[in-house]
Formats: structure tokens, C-alpha cells, sequence
């Protein structure tokens, strides 16, 4: 990941990733195309704990939510043809 990815990921607020994740979990896209079976499922499970809200996922949880959310995002992107 670059650095740019790295900082512009720490700025997104949890809201936003969270909305951004349940999108992608929820109606299907590029993105969630480009995350591998175990991905989709570790998405899947840290939206089911999020429910309670985002205070519900630890700093580990939210790192990793963050991760694949950039990379269905990169893989989005990638397919429209933008880098």
C-alpha cells in the first residue's frame, strides 16, 4: 500500500468505511469481485459485529475492515479503468 493510501485510509472516519462496506457487501460490484473468498467472508463477519455499532470493533477490526474496503475499492476503480 502507499503512503498516500496509507494516510488518505486513517482520515476516512469509521462511519463512512462502514457505509462503504455494507455497499459493497450488500449489492455486489467490481469490488467485491476483487476480494478473494476469505475476504468477502471476514467482510462479511466484521459487518456483523459492527451492528452495535463501530465502537463494537476492536483497532485490529477496524484496520482490517479498512484494508479490504480500500481494496474493493482499488479493484472498483481498476475495472473502470482508473488507477
Amino acid at each position: 500500500m502507499s503512503a498516500f493510501a496509507r494516510i488518505a485510509a486513517r482520515r476516512v472516519p469509521a462511519l463512512a468505511v462502514l457505509d462503504a462496506a455494507r455497499r459493497i457487501y450488500r449489492h455486489g460490484s467490481q469490488g467485491w469481485r476483487a476480494l478473494t473468498p476469505s475476504e468477502q467472508q471476514e467482510l462479511g463477519r466484521l459487518l456483523r459485529i459492527s451492528r452495535r455499532g463501530p465502537s463494537a470493533l476492536g483497532p485490529h477490526d477496524r484496520a482490517e475492515l479498512r484494508r479490504i474496503v480500500l481494496k474493493a475499492g482499488r479493484g472498483a476503480a481498476f475495472s473502470r479503468g482508473r488507477r
